[in-house]
């Protein structure tokens, strides 16, 4: 896969390949992690934006269901008449949300576009049609009783469902294809940026983003912070592509606060996408078919998960009766919490391949994961990482300025055989510093070590100083 950014963040410009690994190396707040965030935001909203947007959809019409319901069992309206009516209604209601559920449930398989939403418009249209008819048989049953006959649920039922009635006309003006993709995406973008995609050191109001995978092309264009054009097509990369980030391994101590929080705030606008994300991914299991056991996939999870056992001296597991996860070793059981931060780097990766979430349709996206490992074991990461991309084909963008680590995948690209599938990519200033270019640096790796060495010089410096002051 291709990726080509302009005017997003700190990045200015630049094109990178993603075709096993691909590490980008430099120092902090370089922008080094805007690369990927932006790759996620991409392809997450890509793959869910229709789903996302139906189901909120149908959430709106929940309540006339409920209303419809209460009038239906409530014994407050008499006439048979206006029962049937009501009750045929319900039933033109429940076709409606039932193409939508439809919809949802083959999301993965359909390619949903503008054709799908524009005959729930119409279907729409005729639902608004029969929701004047009843709304005028609603209002001239209450005319026709008399006060003294009316009693407080009926004067308020039904004009709280004529009120419910009214708002379809205002669905029926959202359901536009290009205006749900615009707003879904400016949504995400907005949700991971804060709102400013572009790098606000510039006088430039354009930005773009692009990826491409074998002729399949994602094209988003941004004019001043506002998403302007999303094109695609339904390929592998809508279809089939799963985006994993992995931002820090402590997220395996508040798994379950972020279910809860996730819970109370859904669908707001804030809630983290990158974390609710990887956490389905950790508490859930993909099934693998008999086509991938007789390849011998299971055989490959197996090895893998039997290395980052020898690492870890132990292995995380999810326990059904206290629905968390557990660190298992030599027989006993730790608490999560009680756990190094460094066995929990390690133990999302094998808690992933557990669940078979990590395969040729993954794109595996991790954030500076030394920061949690002794360089021993950033060296075992990187060979891990390594077997991952190679044996199961998963793709991984990888951030970093460690050069252990980065020393590691040079070493073990060699020594696996995978040089032509992994690459190294750094950031250099332009534009006087304000932003920043990316730049392949694939054949040229001291271009990064000399990046990431300087401190040592620095204190090299200082230190020879000291002594000549002596």
């Amino acid at each position: 896969m291709d990726i080509e950014l302009k005017n997003i963040a700190l990045i200015e410009e630049g094109n990178l390949e993603l075709k096993g690994i691909t590490l980008i190396a430099d120092e902090n707040d370089s922008g080094k992690s805007t690369i990927g965030k932006t790759l996620f935001t991409t392809l997450t909203t890509l793959n869910n934006f229709e789903r996302e947007f139906l189901s909120n959809f149908k959430h709106r019409i929940v309540p006339i269901n409920s209303v419809i319901d209460d009038i239906l069992h409530g014994n407050l309206i008499t006439s048979e008449s206006l029962l049937e009516k009501i009750d045929n209604f319900s039933k033109e209601l429940d076709n409606f949300d039932n193409s939508i559920n439809e919809i949802i449930k083959n999301s993965i398989e359909l390619d949903i576009n503008e054709k799908i939403f524009e005959n729930l418009k119409k279907l729409l249209s005729d639902l608004i049609k029969s929701s004047d008819i009843l709304k005028k048989n609603l209002r001239k049953y209450i005319e026709q009783k008399d006060t003294e006959e009316k009693n407080l649920n009926l004067v308020y039922d039904i004009p709280f469902l004529i009120e419910e009635l009214d708002d379809l006309i205002t669905l029926s003006s959202i359901l536009n294809y290009e205006k749900i993709k615009l707003s879904s995406f400016q949504r995400a973008f907005n949700r991971e940026f804060e709102s400013s995609i572009k790098n606000i050191f510039l006088d430039k109001k354009e930005s773009s983003i692009k990826l491409n995978e074998k002729s399949e092309v994602i094209q988003i264009n941004i004019e001043d912070n506002k998403i302007s054009n999303v094109d695609f097509i339904y390929g592998k990369i809508k279809r089939e592509i799963n985006a994993i980030y992995i931002e820090s391994p402590l997220i395996l101590d508040y798994i379950e606060e972020i279910s809860k929080i996730l819970l109370k705030f859904n669908n707001k606008i804030n809630q983290n996408y990158r974390a609710k994300i990887l956490k389905d991914t950790l508490q859930n299991e993909k099934k693998i078919d008999i086509v991938d056991t007789v390849l011998g996939k299971e055989e490959l999870y197996k090895d893998l998960l039997e290395k980052i056992h020898k690492i870890i001296l132990g292995e995380f597991e999810y326990s059904q009766n206290n629905k968390d996860f557990i660190y298992k070793k030599e027989g006993y059981v730790f608490n999560k919490k009680n756990v190094a931060t460094g066995i929990k780097s390690f133990g999302i990766i094998e808690i992933l391949l557990k669940n078979k979430q990590l395969d040729e349709n993954t794109i595996l996206i991790i954030d500076e994961p030394e920061v949690h490992l002794h360089p021993k074991w950033q060296i075992k990461y990187a060979e891990i990482l390594i077997l991952i991309s190679k044996e199961l084909g998963v793709k991984i963008l990888l951030n970093s300025h460690s050069p252990y680590l980065i020393r590691a995948m040079e070493v073990y690209r060699k020594n696996y055989d995978y040089e032509e599938n992994i690459k190294f990519y750094t950031l250099t200033d332009c534009t006087e510093g304000k932003s920043k270019k990316i730049v392949d640096v694939t054949n040229n790796l001291n271009q990064i070590f000399d990046k990431l060495i300087e401190p040592y010089e620095i204190l090299r410096e200082v230190d020879e100083r000291y002594s000549d002051d002596e």
